[in-house]
This record gives C-alpha cells, structure tokens and sequence, in this order.
C-alpha cells in the first residue's frame, strides 16, 4: 500500500511535469501508476474477500455450536473453505469417519442451512456451500 501511495505522489499527470524518475521513460511511468494501481485495488478486493470469508466461519461455527456438539461439523464446515462443494464420500475422506458418520454430519450442515443439495439424485448427492460460494464470486462494491 506504501509503495502504491508513493508511486500516486510521485506519479506523472497533467498536475506534475515530470516522471516518477528522470530515467524512467514517460510511457513506462504511465504504465507502472496503472499497474500498481491494480495491484492495490486486487489486494483491497482480496482483504474484504477474507474477512467476509472470516466473518462467514464465525457464523457457521455459532450455528452449529447451539446446545452440545460434535466437533465433527464444525471440521466440515471449516473444510468448506477449502471446498465449498462436496459428496458424502469426500465428507468421509476428509473427517476419517464411516460414510453413515459422514451422511449425519453432512445432514447437520444442511439442516444448520449451511450445505444445500444440488439436484434430487437419491445416489451420489452433491452438496453446495452457497454462502461460501457467493463470497468468493461476488463484484467487488
């Protein structure tokens, strides 16, 4: 962010005759204030991202740390951070459960309205992190 707002001070416009230095060639210059004007807004867009992302957890935690619970959803929860899509089998790889284990710990992520099943297949369900899944593609505001 530093470099960024020394670069906007520095920066040649119609306001400030010269170059951000002599050597730099005036195109170079140009091209460097907008480069690192992405740079800043792209790290800006990513620091919102990750509190929302942040913020998202704290929720999923609370919700599913009403009364006493197993530590197992909120393991899977966590993982849906890594992968917002998952199947019972992969709930079942990443917990070291049995795949009955697997289904009750996903079934209490859908009943917390955290996973959603996508599609009505009886056989090889999938499930959906939407939340996590709109905080990754929103536009930046």
């Amino acid at each position: 962010m530093q470099i960024v707002r020394w670069a906007s001070l520095q920066a040649w416009d119609a306001r400030c005759p010269t170059p951000i230095c002599s050597w730099v060639p005036l195109s170079v210059g140009k091209w460097l204030i907008f480069f690192l004007r992405g740079v800043a807004d792209q790290a800006r867009d990513a620091n919102l991202r990750a509190k929302r992302l942040q913020d998202l957890q704290a929720d999923f935690r609370s919700r599913l740390t009403q009364g006493r619970a197993s530590t197992l959803p909120l393991s899977l929860a966590d993982c849906l951070f890594e992968l917002p899509v998952l199947t019972i089998p992969l709930a079942q790889k990443k917990l070291k459960v049995t795949y009955a284990g697997a289904r009750h710990n996903v079934q209490k992520l859908v009943k917390a309205g955290i996973l959603q099943q996508v599609g009505e297949s009886s056989y090889g369900k999938t499930f959906v992190a939407g939340e996590v899944l709109r905080v990754i593609g929103e536009a930046e505001e």
